[in-house]
């Protein structure tokens, strides 16, 4: 039997070309913040698959990640600043939960992300993974805020669905790095 044909209308799609990614940025690529990012995210990426030289959570001595996932807002639920659809039919729902499905991009000072998760992937892979891809295929914008930068992202996957929407400021990115290149203990111990 064959499978039948979902409905496209009923996801939600990148545009290509996107008109909210400018030409303007090009001072702000040789920024060497925005270098430590992308070396990070897409050279080094904590993605196995995705980069000859990527170093894992592991190498870094994360055995248990809650605490990691507590400083990046993922848990507890309730304080999340972050949604994952993990069907393609979850993802309209799950962007227009944390205000990314309309009018992308809007509310630059708010951060947050939406993420299609596929099965195999934990919540931290699912937002590295996709992190990386919109680095790695320029998907991205850069607007000033405030003496902070922010970061609008944006991923897709088969028939250019929206698998991700991330609004994060370059300090959040760089506050990441910083905790997961310390390691768990120095976490730890920065919590006692």
């Amino acid at each position: 039997m064959a499978e039948q044909k979902k409905d496209e209308s009923e996801y939600i799609h990148a545009d290509f070309p996107a008109k909210w990614i400018k030409d303007t940025i090009d001072e702000k690529l040789k920024n060497k913040d925005f270098g430590k990012i992308l070396d990070f995210f897409v050279i080094h990426t904590p993605c196995e698959e995705l980069s000859a030289r990527a170093k894992t959570l592991d190498s870094y001595q994360w055995k248990n990640t809650y605490l990691l996932k507590k400083e990046m807002h993922i848990v507890p639920a309730k304080d999340s600043i972050f949604s994952f659809g993990e069907k393609w039919e979850e993802m309209k729902d799950s962007l227009n939960e944390v205000s990314l499905q309309k009018n992308f991009p809007s509310d630059l000072e708010t951060e947050r992300g939406c993420f299609y998760k596929k099965s195999k992937q934990n919540q931290l892979e699912c937002i590295f993974y996709h992190i990386r891809n919109c680095f790695a295929h320029g998907r991205f914008n850069i607007s000033d805020n405030n003496e902070d930068w922010t970061f609008v992202m944006e991923d897709w996957g088969r028939n250019n669905r929206v698998s991700a929407r991330i609004i994060l400021k370059q300090s959040t990115l760089l506050k990441w790095i910083k905790i997961i290149e310390g390691g768990e203990k120095a976490l730890s111990e920065q919590k006692q």
